[in-house]
């Protein structure tokens, strides 16, 4: 029996690309070739026949999604949140200092588009040492994670340029951190 990957709820994982293969742009539907891109309204079976340049993000027994509203201050939480084979927080939240209440473990960290350009912003034009310490401080943080961005970016929107040198930024630095997208933003599929 083949497994297949659900075309709506797919996060497409980067394996050891450069930042320079890395794409982040939307296209709608599902891959047919190399030579003809995608299509729409199917399942794909398995990742590594269409690009072995990704992965997929496997089921995990146990998953916590952790926000960021600081209902877990002083709730001393962070044991049982580690306990997870998955957690997922939003927009860099910080676990520095709060390991206690929110946990220190990120497998995966999804990002919108304001933290986006904070981070290309604060990192690759840093105009403060301060702000460029505390978006670093994160990005080390991030160690062996995923960062996530998971909605469509028309082609060649600014934002595609920003996580395209993020990533490059990521590798500059030696962070260990992996980049994801939605299959549905699955543009650099669609461009090999």
């Amino acid at each position: 029996m083949q497994t297949c990957f659900s075309t709506d709820i797919t996060i497409f994982v980067y394996k050891n690309a450069e930042p320079k293969q890395m794409l982040f742009e939307q296209t709608f539907g599902k891959w047919k070739s190399k030579e003809e891109g995608f299509s729409s309204k199917r399942k794909q079976c398995p990742i590594n026949e269409i690009d072995s340049s990704f992965e997929t993000l496997t089921t995990q027994p146990k998953c916590a999604i952790v926000g960021n509203s600081g209902i877990l201050l002083k709730s001393k939480c962070g044991n049982e949140i580690n306990k997870h084979n998955y957690v997922m927080r939003a927009n860099m939240a910080e676990t520095e200092g709060f390991g206690d209440d929110v946990g220190n473990k990120t497998t995966l960290m999804m990002i919108n588009v304001e933290m986006t350009t904070k981070i290309f912003n604060d990192t690759i034009f840093p105009d403060n040492g301060t702000v460029y310490d505390a978006i670093m401080d994160n990005l080390r943080s991030l160690n062996d994670s995923i960062l996530w961005f998971a909605k469509g970016l028309p082609h060649g929107s600014p934002f595609s340029k920003q996580l395209h040198d993020i990533a490059g930024y990521v590798k500059k630095k030696n962070l260990n951190t992996r980049f994801a997208f939605s299959y549905k933003t699955a543009g650099g599929l669609a461009k090999k």
